[in-house]
């Protein structure tokens, strides 16, 4: 599975109006984004990548993916918490 974690989602994430140092800032913040979903199985990355970058819903993701709706959301649950625990276990200052 292809996840869409290429440059072009960093650039969208940068507000023009954006000073140097916060325009650096969100781009750290999408590396360390893109490294923690390397972290998820498949599944659990690709209902994060549905949701978060394709802006789908659960219902939409459920079906989808043909799982159901509560399965989506207890892999969001998982996938979320093991992006915290990715997050939690860089050294202080890797994410902005």
């Amino acid at each position: 599975m292809d996840l869409e974690l290429s440059d072009d989602i960093a650039d969208r994430l940068q507000d023009p109006s954006d000073d140097p140092e916060t325009a650096l800032q969100r781009k750290n913040t999408a590396e360390v984004l893109r490294q923690g979903l390397a972290q998820l199985s498949p599944s659990h990355a690709e209902v994060v990548d549905l949701v978060y970058y394709h802006d789908k819903s659960v219902k939409e993701v459920a079906e989808i993916t043909g799982i159901s709706e509560a399965t989506v959301k207890t892999r969001m649950f998982y996938a979320r918490k093991k992006l915290a625990e990715f997050v939690q276990s860089l050294p202080s200052g890797a994410v902005h």
